[in-house]
């Protein structure tokens, strides 16, 4: 239950306190006076759209705050729970709004999200605008309201999770066939190609830098003849080689020996220096016996490397690359049979999700359709007390199975309305004139209402349109549906505020430039005094006896009503 609303440097209102009472309240006041500023300000604090505007001319930031009695909201005290804003039967949201932009909300003292002020709004109140019947006209709030008033929320819930699993397995197919990787036969045939390409050609791949220094040698190879039988002369020549020179020294120091004891390391560096010539003259003479003198030879080793440079232009490499880019097509391949068998598994589960989310969804469509029949018959008989006795009115659920899934099914509703006997039934935006709209509105709230059983609700002039006695079938409507709970309704009607169980005046004063609204309690007196002036626009003896037979009547119907 709402205990309280306090309100400061709001819209019109300096500092508004007002408390709250079980059944139903109207709202009433002339025409500008800030009724619905109230309604406004609930909304915000439950997490509707903040405009700065909204804050007091002059204020650095307006400040609302409501108070509620959880013991009757059970749904509501376990949401609490759940998001850890541990509170025992009462409920405290405050919400600002910065006069710069900007706002901050709290439950319980606790920093809240609006989304979270939303997800509480859920479990407590319902607000209907001045122009909630338009709504009434969009397939996809004609949804929403068969959902809210009376279908399983686990078909809600299983449609939705498994339309957002087929949606993130069609996003990861994409994403995959947009890398390239999906094993397009094109793309996967070129590649193949270019692997067996290489795959002809590895050993020589493998054997490039060989072939370089064979190419370099059998070009050369009469130059690396001369060069190495000058050097083997200059080592080994008799008199004046190299070797000989080492020998003859190391003969001298043998006798040099005998007379100093210092040229022992000395003679081993020369005898070591004498073994690796002798090694070294050895290693060039195999050298020179491989020397491959044969033009033959050359001209295969220069072909194969032609064919590798080729291969390479081909490949768009230098040859020297192309080892690695043979290992980098060898893992494009690898992962494109990785990518093939992934898009597999992902076709395979999206074809099983799909078969699942039609399965949920056309139990959801059936729990609709069931749903709606039962709706549209009790908004029906409302509507007959609303004066619209000859109305027909259906809640058509249409199926789709081959649309792509959605978190809200496969099904559109549309009410479909008859004004008139003998006219067929045809869509509410077609037919349906203002103030017959405003009544399915209101029906539908009503029969909805009851179904949710939600601790508050609000009407915003939603009796606008509707006049007479049907204004008190609304007024005997709201009473009923407020009974055990709260209703509130701004209205201009004072047929509808005669049914009130508490009575809320709202008036306007302008002094100077400074304009702010007053909200009074009334009590019998007072109330029929405003009933007068909402009857005829006057206070007179004849409005005032009106408005005395009309509290009357509207007590004694709410009486036998309960």
């Amino acid at each position: 239950m709402l205990q309280s609303l306090r309100v400061r440097q709001f819209a019109i209102i300096d500092d508004l306190e007002l408390t709250f009472q079980p059944g139903f309240t109207v709202i009433t006041g002339e025409t500008g006076a800030g009724k619905s500023i109230l309604v406004d300000a609930l909304g915000i604090v439950f997490g509707q759209r903040a405009d700065s505007n909204l804050v007091r001319s002059g204020a650095e930031r307006a400040e609302l705050t409501a108070s509620f009695d959880l013991q009757h909201a059970a749904a509501a005290r376990d949401w609490i729970t759940q998001q850890q804003l541990d509170c025992d039967d009462d409920c405290l949201l405050r919400r600002t709004l910065n006069a710069n932009g900007g706002s901050r909300a709290w439950i319980n003292g606790t920093p809240v999200t609006v989304q979270q002020l939303q997800e509480f709004a859920q479990h407590m109140i319902d607000i209907h605008g001045q122009h909630e019947q338009q709504r009434l006209l969009q397939a996809d709030a004609c949804l929403a309201l068969l959902d809210q008033s009376g279908i399983d929320p686990g078909l809600i819930s299983t449609v939705s999770a498994l339309a957002q699993q087929h949606q993130q397995l069609r996003q990861a197919l994409l994403q995959l066939q947009q890398s390239g990787l999906d094993g397009s036969t094109e793309a996967r045939q070129l590649l193949r190609y270019q692997l067996d390409e290489l795959d002809a050609a590895g050993d020589s791949i493998a054997r490039l830098d060989a072939l370089h220094e064979q190419q370099r040698q059998l070009a050369h190879a009469e130059q690396l003849q001369q060069s190495l039988a000058a050097a083997l002369e200059c080592l080994q020549a008799e008199e004046l080689g190299v070797l000989d020179q080492l020998r003859k020294s190391l003969n001298d120091l043998d006798v040099a020996s005998e007379f100093s004891s210092d040229l022992g390391e000395t003679r081993s560096m020369l005898e070591e220096a004498r073994i690796n010539v002798r090694e070294s003259i050895g290693s060039l003479q195999q050298q020179l016996e491989r020397i491959d003198l044969d033009p033959t030879n050359l001209q295969q080793v220069e072909a194969e490397l032609s064919s590798l440079h080729d291969l390479a232009r081909r490949h768009r490499v230098d040859s020297s690359q192309l080892a690695d880019h043979y290992q980098q097509l060898q893992q494009q391949w690898q992962s494109g049979a990785e990518a093939e068998q992934r898009q597999s598994q992902l076709q395979e589960q999206l074809l099983s999700v799909r078969k699942d989310y039609d399965e949920a969804a056309a139990a959801l469509s059936k729990a609709r359709t069931k749903h709606a029949a039962k709706l549209a018959a009790k908004v029906q008989g409302l509507l007959a007390e609303l004066s619209l006795s000859d109305a027909r009115l259906a809640i058509e659920v249409s199926h789709s199975p081959d649309k792509t899934p959605t978190v809200n099914g496969l099904d559109r509703v549309q009410i479909q309305f008859s004004a008139n006997p003998g006219q067929s039934l045809r869509a509410l935006a077609k037919v349906a004139s203002g103030g017959e709209l405003s009544r399915i509105g209101l029906a539908l709230m009503v029969a909805t209402q009851q179904q949710q059983g939600l601790p508050a609700m609000i009407f915003d002039e939603v009796d606008a349109g509707i006049g007479g006695a049907t204004a008190s079938t609304v007024g005997a409507m709201l009473a009923t549906l407020a009974r055990g709970r709260q209703a509130f309704c701004v209205t201009h009607m004072a047929q509808v505020a005669a049914f009130a169980d508490h009575h809320i005046l709202v008036s306007k004063q302008t002094e100077g430039q400074h304009t702010r609204t007053t909200h009074q309690y009334l009590h019998a007196e007072q109330r029929v005094t405003e009933l007068a002036r909402m009857l005829s626009g006057k206070i007179t003896a004849s409005s005032l006896e009106h408005a005395g037979e009309m509290l009357s009547a509207s007590k004694a119907i709410t009486t036998t009503l309960a």
